[in-house]
């Protein structure tokens, strides 16, 4: 995150020493990374005023997602009344931003992030539990990002005692994401965004405005972009850039489109073609103020596809003024990433409060026109599905707007990087807790950390569960009301976090993580054989089939054929046929299907036990 507030009491321990174990500082240049580690001892030292402790959190956003997770509350003994959800876990903080502000999270530095929070606990020999409350829509919406696929290879089946907490994103009452079928009945397959009026930042390259599009890497879909004034940039066809290696200034601002081309991990110029990961194509379109002289031109912009057909879907990816999709608009899919990631446990927000006290006593409300109601969903949490829905998103929710938690002391309102800016010069302290040492904000980044002290408490009583399991207690305990509905849906997942019944909750078996068919047994055999097979665990679980084949390659008879969870299962075939009669003496054959995977076994059947 953006770092924290190591001397705040909320981090300390009754008799003044820090819980914090590690602090790696990506801005700081240092050894490790990249940035600079701080141990335990040294932020003791720093706190009994000894060495030095460069580390800060301007914005306040990093102190306060902790607070929200693993404050104690600032009370010398017991909890205060700013207690987070695991109160003695012990801390590992990765500020992993470059810059001092804690403003860019590239996903190299997130991968970084995780890496050194797996290495440091397994140094402490214990489980852990990361929090990435940042997200954004550079990417596929399917869990192939790098940071994504990072995630689900240190967690997920099998892994024990590791879990990642993502956010939705706040942008469910934003207009950033767009989709169009080309199809023989469209004639005209568009998208449109508008650019609202904006006043220029001073200097080159900070007025922009960036999209991301997807479609499947077997069709050829050219771009053409037509601004307000009717120019037209294109038609970009697959792997062709526009206009070359640089933006192309002109009256409509700096133009810059490039189309079916991927890039390596390894942070290689992008290579032409589909994706590896996932087998579609990206396009990118960027407008923006590259020649100083010519600024992004406001109005409706218009996208235009040609070519083989197929589903296009687009994501606004960054935009430095008001700019949002018109034509072909939707409103789900806007969950950011790595809130795709698979196996991390995506969390969106609920309203939990309404109202406050700020420290100059005033007595605020969000909702000045009673229209929203205490229980349901924030306006701005993302909706999922994945991009290509094959598995839920998100997880669950929980309490995200307005929440008080730990205020740093390096994020005063009056600081421009300050999350608890208030925007109002008559309110200055509208985010300020009445007792001056916590503080307000709103965010599906204020909702995962109630999540991720959950998990804590939940590894606490158990250090071997996977983040599989992890999942199924949260969702067995998660609360469904009027709000909620039939749950899992792409706003909620499964429903409200429920802290104290998922404590109570026994874990599931570790559910299997490769298919597999077993011998037979006993073979050979006489009367009856028993047939065991596993099921791995998917999103979408496929039908199973199990079929018994004679030695000529004719079906004898089917004793499977149906959706089955995922786990362990047993079945036994008596040696007859479909109609009850049995089968003569020799080898048979036992397929299991399960969706596209087969799997045969030989058995050896001796004859009906007299």
């Amino acid at each position: 995150d953006s770092g924290i507030d190591w001397r705040h009491d909320d981090f300390l321990t009754p008799d003044g020493a820090t819980r914090i174990k590690y602090i790696l500082d990506l801005s700081e240049t240092g050894p490790v990374y990249g940035g600079t580690v701080y141990t335990e001892d040294q932020i003791n030292a720093g706190l009994a005023g000894f060495g030095s402790i460069d580390q800060v959190d301007i914005s306040g956003h990093g102190t306060h997602v902790a607070g929200i997770a693993v404050s104690d509350g600032a009370s010398d003994y017991g909890y205060g009344d700013y207690a987070g959800i695991a109160p003695e876990a012990d801390i590992v903080i990765v500020k992993a931003t470059r810059d001092r502000q804690g403003s860019e999270f590239y996903s190299t530095d997130q991968i970084l992030a995780l890496a050194f929070i797996d290495s440091v606990a397994h140094i402490l020999g214990k489980p852990w539990v990361a929090n990435l409350s940042l997200g954004g829509h550079s990417g596929a919406h399917d869990g192939t990002s790098p940071v994504e696929r990072y995630i689900d290879k240190i967690t997920g089946p099998g892994i024990p005692g590791k879990a990642v907490v993502t956010v939705a994103g706040n942008d469910g009452d934003r207009d950033v994401h767009a989709k169009i079928s080309i199809s023989p009945g469209n004639d005209e397959p568009a998208i449109s965004f508008e650019i609202e009026s904006f006043t220029p930042n001073v200097g080159p390259s900070n007025d922009v405005v960036e999209m991301t599009g997807w479609y499947d890497g077997a069709r050829k879909i050219g771009i053409t972009l037509i601004a307000p004034s009717g120019n037209r940039y294109g038609p970009v066809l697959p792997s062709q850039v526009f206009p070359g290696n640089s933006s192309h200034p002109s009256a409509d601002g700096s133009i810059y489109i490039w189309n079916g081309f991927y890039f390596t991990d390894s942070g290689e110029d992008g290579q032409p073609g589909a994706n590896p990961y996932n087998g579609d194509r990206e396009f990118y379109i960027s407008i923006s103020d590259d020649d100083q002289s010519v600024r992004p031109a406001a109005g409706e912009w218009r996208i235009e596809f040609s070519g083989t057909g197929g589903l296009i879907d687009m994501w606004l990816a960054n935009s430095t003024m008001d700019a949002y999709f018109v034509l072909g608009k939707v409103d789900d899919g806007k969950l950011t990433i790595p809130g795709t990631a698979r196996h991390s446990i995506t969390v969106g927000s609920f309203i939990s409060k309404k109202s406050w006290q700020d420290l100059d006593g005033n007595r605020l409300t969000f909702d000045s026109q009673g229209d929203l109601a205490a229980g349901q969903l924030s306006p701005f949490s993302s909706p999922g599905p994945v991009r290509k829905a094959d598995y839920q998103k998100p997880d669950m929710a929980a309490p995200g707007q307005i929440i008080a938690s730990t205020f740093s002391a390096n994020s005063p309102p009056t600081n421009s990087y300050s999350i608890f800016q208030s925007g109002d010069p008559n309110l200055p302290h509208a985010l300020i807790n009445s007792d001056g040492y916590h503080a307000l904000s709103s965010g599906t980044s204020f909702a995962a950390p109630h999540v991720a002290g959950a998990v804590a408490l939940i590894l606490e009583q158990n250090a071997e569960l996977s983040v599989v399991q992890i999942k199924d207690i949260l969702q067995r305990a998660a609360d469904t009301d009027q709000w909620v509905g039939d749950a899992p849906n792409i706003s909620w997942g499964w429903g409200k976090l429920n802290v104290f019944k998922a404590l109570l909750i026994d874990p599931e078996e570790e559910p299997p993580t490769l298919l597999r068919l077993y011998p037979a047994a006993p073979n050979p055999f006489m009367g009856r054989t028993r047939i065991t097979f596993d099921l791995p665990l998917l999103e979408n679980i496929p039908s199973t089939r199990i079929v018994i084949y004679n030695a000529l390659g004719r079906k004898v008879c089917t004793l499977v054929d149906e959706v089955k969870n995922s786990g362990s299962h047993t079945v036994y075939w008596n040696g007859c046929d479909e109609g009850g009669k049995a089968v003569g003496k020799g080898v048979y054959f036992i397929r299991l299907t399960f969706g596209a995977n087969e799997i045969t076994k030989k058995a050896l059947f001796l004859g009906i036990e007299k």
